[in-house]
């Protein structure tokens, strides 16, 4: 996506409703590709990284992340058990996977159960993966405002049985 000019379009990153920036996930056994990573988000996210699945998941124990990035193919726990896991975890989190190989069926199994939202083929264009991203935060943001309407929802129906039952 480019302007007329052939320059890229800028992708300006949304804030969440306290106005803190969103918080996202990167999972890679490689140093270099976890540094470009976060150099490219840093500015406008708030970024996590870590070195292996284990690592990841405790990450999400303890912060709110918005989006997680992981690596397809990591020593130990690879990325399609790491995202399954994270699903426990974190359900809401909108999920995306990384690689370098063209393995159909990791790639079937980590949609199915990591329930990948993107899959992005390395070597990725910085400005392609600054707009997944973008795209993943507003699939969140989506989401979060669908749950708290179903609550709200929820709340008014109680209200309206209570009131019924009382008249």
């Amino acid at each position: 996506m480019s302007s007329g000019s052939g320059s890229p379009v800028s992708i300006e990153a949304p804030r969440r409703e306290d106005g803190r920036r969103y918080a996202l996930l990167f999972v890679d056994d490689e140093e270099a590709i976890l540094e470009t990573l976060q150099l490219t988000f840093e500015e406008d996210y708030e970024t996590f990284v870590a070195k292996s699945g284990e690592e990841g998941l405790e990450v999400l124990e303890r912060e709110p992340i918005a989006v997680i990035i992981a690596d397809q193919r990591m020593p130990g726990m690879d990325g399609a058990e790491f995202l399954e896991r994270a699903v426990q975890i974190r359900p809401e989190s909108i999920r995306m996977m990384i690689t370098g190989y063209a393995d159909i069926t990791a790639v079937i199994h980590a949609v199915n159960e990591g329930r990948i939202h993107r899959y992005i083929q390395k070597p990725w264009e910085s400005h392609d993966l600054r707009l997944d991203v973008r795209h993943a935060i507003d699939a969140y943001q989506l989401a979060h405002e669908k749950a708290q309407l179903a609550d709200a929802l929820r709340d008014d129906h109680d209200k309206l049985r209570r009131a019924d039952l009382y008249l």
